[in-house]
């Protein structure tokens, strides 16, 4: 009988070998892997032999490639398989999630404690939930030198949103024509963007009011629509949604940032004196943001995998032990209730959290794939406004595909690389 080594397919050998030292740190992430006529030569096999197997390391996550330049080692978001179906595996399982992001929030929520304290006239010892205006901390406090609000006052935000979406290329002008955007008794109070029949029906709710808040809300709720509007048409009927629900989330807070910047509500002429002034603030802000909100996602999703793997634990305690040690704020004294129920997530949209921040994992890469591949500028001081150039590679490269793709394949069409928190945590240093 034969030896197992030589029944294995040449190209499964291969495929094993370098996985083997990518998981071991041979090939670290980010090293570039040798070229297919080197691995071939050192293999003693063909090129196609050595092309087959790190084409299956790309479609696992372990590799991927950048046209022109070769192929790279990942540190990635790696798919689970399972009877074939791809899932993803949860954000607070990443092993980079909570590893690089955890001292960055200590320090920025030592900040935030000091500020809070001083505007109650507290100790930060004595801080409690309730000192952070949010009552889940999901959210940074108002606690910053600035009012942005004061840039908007006079603005009108839906025609703002529409200019800007104009400049890159994309007409939401039918998609505003059909949509409810102000306030009125009764109406729901929050914002959301729904796609009615696939067939370019794309409707927005929003509750407009002239603040920064809503500016960013409707820029984030109209991402979601033209995501929406310019999937291919011609694709199957069940293939004209996003390629997954992180996708379209990361291309909606990819909009929703400009409305902090100086540089953009210039560009869209507002009345602003120090739009670089304003850009340091938002920077701060934006970081601050995506750390607590990191640190709170934490929470979410931990504790949704802990509930469901064991319902007759006290709840009420792992909610509070998961605050403490993620977002590091003391619970209140004496208190035993069910707040974890007030989450109205944990209720209407359960197992959903790691989207959103696996959006913002996916915001920061495809804002780097298009400072590298279309502005050819610093991801820090990149601006979209009036370039259409921007929208044509986000309707090609990120709408346009619909969910023909697993998320795993079509992350790399759309960046060039496998899903990974590399440019979140490079867009926070």
């Amino acid at each position: 009988m034969r030896s197992t080594e030589t029944d294995e397919p040449r190209y499964l050998r291969i495929q094993r070998i370098l996985e083997e030292q990518i998981l071991q740190g041979k090939l670290p992430a980010g090293s570039q892997l040798p070229g297919e006529r080197d691995l071939a030569r050192q293999f003693g096999v063909s090129q196609m032999t050595v092309n087959r197997a790190i084409q299956e390391l790309v479609r696992k996550g372990r590799l991927y490639r950048r046209s022109g330049a070769g192929t790279f080692v990942t540190d990635a978001v790696q798919p689970v398989r399972v009877h074939g179906v791809v899932l993803v595996v949860p954000y607070a399982e990443h092993p980079q999630a909570d590893t690089y992001l955890r001292e960055p929030f200590r320090a920025a929520k030592a900040e935030i404690d000091a500020m809070l304290a001083k505007q109650y006239g507290i100790a930060v010892a004595d801080l409690r939930p309730w000192h952070y205006h949010d009552p889940f901390f999901q959210e940074a406090p108002a606690a910053y030198d600035i009012n942005l609000d004061a840039f908007y006052k006079d603005a009108n935000i839906a025609r703002l949103a529409q200019t800007f979406y104009a400049g890159i290329g994309m007409d939401v002008s039918d998609i505003l024509a059909r949509s409810d955007l102000y306030e009125k008794p009764g109406k729901c109070p929050h914002a959301f963007c729904t796609d009615m029949d696939r067939e370019g029906d794309v409707r927005v709710l929003c509750n407009i009011v002239p603040d920064e808040d809503w500016m960013g809300t409707t820029l984030h709720e109209l991402g979601h629509a033209v995501y929406d509007k310019y999937i291919d048409r011609s694709l199957p009927y069940v293939a004209r949604s996003a390629a997954h629900s992180f996708t379209t989330e990361g291309v909606a807070m990819l909009m929703e940032r400009f409305a902090k910047r100086g540089d953009w509500m210039k560009s869209m002429g507002l009345n602003v004196q120090d739009p670089q002034a304003i850009n340091r603030l938002a920077e701060r802000i934006q970081r601050d943001k995506l750390l607590i909100f990191a640190a709170w996602s934490q929470v979410m999703v931990r504790f949704e995998m802990s509930m469901y793997e064991n319902p007759d634990q006290d709840l009420n305690k792992l909610w509070w032990d998961l605050i403490e040690k993620y977002q590091l704020i003391a619970r209140p004294a004496g208190r035993n209730a069910p707040d974890y129920a007030a989450k109205i997530h944990v209720v209407s949209s359960p197992c959903y959290y790691h989207s959103y921040m696996m959006g913002e994992m996916f915001a920061a890469q495809l804002h780097r794939a298009i400072c590298r591949d279309v502005l050819k500028t610093d991801p820090r001081t990149a601006q979209y406004t009036g370039r259409k150039d921007v929208g044509q590679y986000m309707v090609e490269k990120v709408f346009a595909p619909g969910s023909r793709m697993k998320w795993d394949e079509f992350v790399p069409f759309a960046t060039g690389e496998a899903l990974s928190p590399k440019a979140l945590i490079e867009s926070l240093r």
